[in-house]
């Protein structure tokens, strides 16, 4: 229930959508941002008992061998933010039968896991994007740059075109539609034409819809600045992006105060 994990965690600010491009980019993708957002218990349970239908006596889905069915989601400690929504999430996915387990962890933790393919699941922040910081960090729509270690380690590895002697996990090829967005992403690198840069990652964009690699909640609320009068030279808004990197070309060192 995205709306309740909005409302109660981040007290309505932003809204519900899955991992995706902001509305006004020209990366926009309606599908890949609003599909399976409904909070539907009967259609969950319909999808659920094809393919984990054993239950125990506690209501809790089992795993083919029997043995419980339990997912471990890690986030960082130093954002327990993410430990509260989880927390909401797992009372939501008890519903229809999952056992999911919140875990803080360390970031260095998080990250040595990550490089080894052992996170089962992992809460983390993104903004979405809407410029250039689609096509710079897609690690969310397809196995592109280490951080998509989380969620497809192994294709990761094979598009990275890491060593099999030496990787922590040994790379695997993707499936199709993945080799797919791989194939169109060279494209893109090698294309000068910034109309053809757009087309082409809108497929790669596309495709991400249909396989759905990556689950979101909600795109959060744009963040806000307190600027004393006395201080001047700051621009009214600027981009609020690791990747901009923001504030450092807003040229900080020109900021001055006056008297």
């Amino acid at each position: 229930d995205r709306q309740e994990v909005l409302d109660v965690v981040w007290l309505g600010q932003g809204e519900v959508a899955q991992t995706s491009p902001l509305p006004g980019s020209p990366y926009y993708n309606e599908r890949l941002a609003k599909q399976y957002t409904e909070y539907d218990v009967a259609k969950a349970n319909e999808y659920l008992d094809k393919v984990l239908p054993e239950k125990g006596s506690d209501g809790m889905r089992l795993r083919p061998d029997g043995s419980p069915f339990v997912l471990i989601y890690a986030y960082s400690a130093a954002n327990p933010v993410f430990g509260d929504a989880l927390e909401l999430i797992s009372q939501q996915w008890a519903k229809v039968g999952i056992r999911m387990t919140p875990t803080p962890m360390d970031r260095t933790l998080i990250a040595t896991r990550q490089d080894a393919g052992e996170l089962e699941g992992v809460a983390w922040e993104r903004g979405g994007g809407a410029g250039q910081e689609v096509v710079l960090d897609p690690r969310w729509w397809f196995p592109s740059n280490a951080d998509s270690y989380y969620w497809a380690p192994a294709w990761t590895a094979y598009f990275l075109d890491v060593d099999p002697e030496t990787a922590q996990v040994k790379p695997e090829k993707p499936s199709e539609p993945a080799l797919r967005q791989m194939e169109l992403y060279g494209q893109l690198q090698a294309e000068a034409d910034p109309k053809e840069q757009v087309r082409i990652m809108n497929e790669i964009l596309d495709i991400a819809a249909e396989e759905f690699w990556t689950m979101g909640i909600a795109w959060p609320s744009n963040g806000y600045g307190v600027k004393k009068t006395s201080f001047h030279n700051v621009p009214a808004s600027m981009p609020g992006s690791w990747i901009y990197p923001t504030p450092a070309p807003t040229n900080p060192e020109q900021y001055y105060i006056s008297n």
